[in-house]
């Protein structure tokens, strides 16, 4: 059994001078930014199933994601499943449970769920990436692999 231990202070790339200090996630927090994410898709897509025009482009979704998972492709949940995609977790609920905190001139506020709420799509985008990468670890080789286990999907591009 491995305990998932850790964190980083890492400077926010685009706002020089600008740190937060991460939480490597274990699985828990990660399993429940993946179940309010899928449950969102799920609303959205059965809002889409009520019209026809709607399940005329559900339908053909449906027949493109399993082309796609046919084919190996894509890596969506439901074209792939690939655990290292940032649009397949929920952002607040990632970023509530790892950023442990921040500091720099632009972040003066605490870091609660409230000051998380209001951080802007770029900082959001770039600290979802960086949870997820010290996170969730990149696929196996299959040498790496235990006799029997399936095989992971591979790292996202």
């Amino acid at each position: 059994m491995a305990l998932i231990t850790g964190e980083e202070r890492v400077e926010v790339p685009h706002e020089p001078g600008n740190f937060f200090t991460l939480r490597k996630l274990g699985s828990a927090p990660l399993q429940e930014a993946r179940f309010i994410q899928t449950k969102r898709q799920m609303a959205v897509m059965s809002t889409l199933i009520d019209t026809e025009m709607g399940a005329e482009a559900f339908e053909a979704g449906t027949a493109e994601a399993k082309r796609q998972a046919d084919a190996g492709e894509g890596d969506e949940l439901g074209s792939g499943g690939n655990p290292r995609n940032a649009k397949a977790y929920d952002a607040q609920t990632l970023l509530r449970a790892a950023i442990k905190s921040w500091e720099g001139e632009l972040y003066p506020v605490p870091t609660t769920a409230k000051h998380i709420a209001t951080l802007d799509d770029r900082t959001v985008d770039w600290a979802v990436a960086r949870v997820i990468e010290i996170s969730v670890p990149a696929a196996e080789t299959s040498a790496e692999r235990l006799p029997g286990s399936p095989p992971s999907v591979s790292a996202s591009k």
